[in-house]
């Protein structure tokens, strides 16, 4: 899960872009404005991929394993399976509640 993805704005973005796009997404999305469609989980990604994104320790941390992702080449499947794995929804969410407990 790319949280930059997710919320439809690049790695440069800064905080209003992401914020902005966050509003917009979350007014589409919301479960009470989407009686007909199950909207549930991508209202849930979107909240966690706006919290990290806003937070700057949690950011920088997504940054940093972002681009080690990124520099990784073909070679080393495993240590990139890895970062993916680190990188899920779930993993930064604990990660996230870890820092702010």
């Amino acid at each position: 899960v790319n949280h930059y993805s997710l919320l439809g704005v690049s790695q440069s973005s800064n905080l209003n872009e992401i914020q902005s796009s966050y509003r917009r997404l979350a007014k589409k999305l919301h479960p009470d404005a989407n009686l007909n469609r199950n909207t549930n989980e991508q209202f849930a990604q979107i909240n966690i991929a706006y919290t990290i994104l806003t937070n700057p320790i949690l950011k920088r941390k997504y940054d940093q394993t972002l681009n080690k992702l990124k520099g990784m080449n073909n070679n080393h499947h495993n240590n990139a399976y890895q970062l993916r794995m680190k990188m899920s929804t779930n993993s930064w969410y604990n990660y996230y509640n870890e820092m702010t407990e």
